[in-house]
C-alpha cells in the first residue's frame, strides 16, 4: 500500500522529525535557523511516526489510504485527519452503508459533538488524533472523548496488519457507558 504525503514539513525545533510519511530527518539549530540533516527514508512497510520509523499503525499517514468503513448511519471523526469528517448514508437496500469523506472549511477541524467544522485547527494538539490511535486490537469498546455517542473498536484492517478503529452510534444520540447504549428520549 503507498504512504500518502502530505506536504513537506520544515524544522522547527531541534531533533528527529518526520519530513514525510517515509522520511526521517535530525533538526539541528546552527545560528538561530534550523537546518535539515541525516535525511533517511523508512524501509517498505515502515512509515514515519513522531521521528522514527515504525511498522505501527500511523493515523497521520495509514488513515488516508484506507477507506472508512462505515458500521451505522452518521457523520463520524475521519480517524487520523480533524480537517475531514465521514457521512456514513445507507445504501437503497439499507443492508450495507457508504461512506463519503467531507473536508472541512479551512483552518477548522471537526468537531464530533456538534457534528460541525468548528474547531479551530490552529488550536488542536498537532500530535493528537480525532480518535485514539490504536496501539493494540481491543475486545472492549472505548468511547470517543469528544463525544459519548460515538464509540469504537480497535480491529485488524482488512488483509493489512494496520489496526484500525471501527466506529458506531448509539441510536437516537444516546451514550456508550460500561458496553451498553442509553437513550433518554424526552
Amino acid at each position: 500500500m503507498a504512504l500518502h504525503d502530505p506536504d513537506v514539513k520544515d524544522c522547527t525545533k531541534p531533533g528527529l522529525m518526520c519530513e514525510t510519511c517515509s522520511t526521517t530527518v535530525m533538526c539541528v539549530e546552527i545560528n538561530g535557523n534550523y537546518t535539515k540533516t541525516g535525511r533517511m527514508s523508512c524501509p517498505d512497510g515502515y512509515s514515519c511516526f513522531n521521528g522514527t520509523c515504525t511498522k505501527d499503525t500511523n493515523p497521520f499517514c495509514d488513515y488516508v489510504n484506507m477507506d472508512f468503513p462505515c458500521q451505522y448511519k452518521g457523520n463520524y471523526p475521519h480517524p487520523g485527519d480533524w480537517s475531514k469528517y465521514v457521512v456514513c448514508i445507507p445504501n437503497d437496500d439499507g443492508s450495507s452503508f457508504q461512506a463519503f469523506t467531507v473536508d472541512c472549511e479551512p483552518d477548522t477541524g471537526y468537531n464530533a459533538l456538534t457534528t460541525y467544522c468548528s474547531k479551530n485547527l490552529s488550536s488542536i494538539d498537532p500530535a493528537s488524533f480525532p480518535v485514539d490511535r490504536c496501539l493494540q486490537p481491543s475486545m472492549t469498546p472505548s468511547v470517543l472523548s469528544d463525544n459519548p455517542s460515538i464509540y469504537y473498536v480497535c480491529g485488524p484492517y482488512g488483509d493489512s496488519n494496520k489496526l484500525y478503529p471501527y466506529q458506531y452510534t448509539c441510536p437516537s444520540g444516546g451514550t456508550f457507558d460500561n458496553g451498553a447504549c442509553t437513550t433518554h428520549l424526552t
